[in-house]
């Protein structure tokens, strides 16, 4: 027997891969890494852990693979959300409100497949940014809506109400211009 904890993420190709693999034989001779390997290349699945539960059960552990950032390579065109290890998830038409936009208008690359690598030598400054702006004092009350780069990895924040802060390759404010963007930020003309 199989049970795969959360259900609803394997399609029924893969779950009658596992009930092949699991039937007709010991759960000792099942290749617990060859199934995890098998079902990580979904890429709705970060990780898989199979678990054998003697004496003829096993038991598969799925963690799920979330979206960082939906990416769009030019205005009008699809949004491609994108995990933090840069796999691409879905295409969608529309943008996920719960998700920041990355305009990466500048890609090389005029499209993704899904599963595929997004391809940017500045992702991890960005995750980097991503990270920083949850923690920070000025923007953690600030809905940011988009992140644009260009190809040398300059980003600016889109904030909800379109006011554009441009912050370079990374995140680092000197005192005096944190005082002068909080109060910008505070004030009533915004």
């Amino acid at each position: 027997r199989v049970t795969v904890f959360p259900s609803g993420l394997l399609n029924r190709s893969e779950l009658k891969f596992l009930e092949k693999e699991a039937s007709g034989r010991s759960v000792l001779q099942v290749d617990l890494k060859g199934i995890s390997q098998s079902l990580e290349r979904n890429p709705k699945i970060k990780r898989a852990e199979i678990v054998r539960v003697l004496p003829n059960e096993l038991n598969v552990f799925l963690t799920k693979r979330l979206p960082l950032i939906q990416v769009q390579l030019a205005r009008g065109r699809r949004f491609y959300l994108v995990a933090e290890d840069q796999l691409v998830l879905s295409a969608q038409r529309l943008p996920n409100p719960d998700l920041v936009v990355l305009e990466d208008f500048g890609s090389s690359a005029k499209s993704y497949t899904v599963g595929s690598l997004y391809r940017n030598a500045h992702f991890s400054e960005l995750t980097n940014l991503l990270r920083q702006i949850q923690t920070d004092s000025i923007f953690s009350a600030e809905t940011i809506s988009k992140v644009t780069m260009d190809s040398s990895g300059h980003m600016a924040l889109v904030l909800k109400d379109g006011i554009e802060v441009k912050v370079g390759p990374k995140l680092s404010l000197s005192d005096a211009n944190r005082m002068v963007l909080s109060s910008l930020l505070q004030s009533q003309e915004r």
